[in-house]
């Protein structure tokens, strides 16, 4: 059974923005908007100054109702050569890194949450015209093996789990408060490529 459900929008606006001067305080909203989110999902050790490394290589994707409220938020980190993925400084089984062997049109999603779920589908659309225009040749992004919805959510539109970077990673300083102490997050990467996004069609873009 199909868990995306689309209604009719309810004048919902998409934008997209780079980290400037000028964008600093939405940015900021963006960030605030995810990392309550989180919390309320159970998740602790959210940091701003951690997550602000990846600012400039990344392109931010909302969206917002009539009243500029956020209603869903995405973050396209690309890779560049002086500026690696977040997922390459998640830490291994054995205590090492991944390191992406891919060109350098390759991208991660992160940042990823929402509200109201009918606002995805513009969201996910706004994304596939930046990677068009990018020509990402393929993106990553993490999902917590535990979380049953957002593993569906990623299989239905195309993202599967990558046999390259195949083992569970973790950041020491984000996961989840258990018996009064905080333990790690182990994540699964997933993967989709240009084609699966572009030129495969969704449940988003089936409806």
């Amino acid at each position: 059974m199909s868990i995306i459900r689309i209604k009719p929008n309810y004048q919902y606006k998409t934008f997209s923005i780079k980290m400037n001067q000028s964008n600093i305080q939405m940015i900021h909203r963006i960030k605030s908007f995810y990392e309550q989110r989180v919390l309320q999902y159970g998740y602790s050790g959210f940091s701003y100054k951690i997550d602000s490394f990846f600012d400039q290589s990344s392109t931010f994707f909302y969206v917002s109702d009539h009243k500029n409220n956020l209603k869903s938020t995405l973050r396209c980190t690309l890779r560049k050569q002086e500026n690696r993925l977040p997922f390459e400084y998640a830490i291994r089984p054995g205590g090492s890194h991944y390191i992406c062997k891919e060109s350098s049109q390759i991208a991660e999603l992160n940042t990823f949450t929402f509200t109201d779920f009918n606002s995805v589908p513009l969201l996910w659309a706004s994304l596939i015209n930046y990677v068009k225009e990018q020509q990402i040749k393929k993106i990553f992004c993490l999902v917590d093996p535990e979380n049953e919805f957002t593993q569906r959510f990623y299989g239905e539109i195309g993202f599967s789990y990558s046999h390259q970077y195949n083992e569970n990673v973790y950041f020491p300083t984000y996961g989840k408060i258990e018996e009064g102490s905080l333990q790690p997050t182990k994540w699964r990467i997933l993967e989709i490529t240009y084609d699966q996004m572009v030129n495969e069609p969704s449940n988003f873009t089936k409806h």
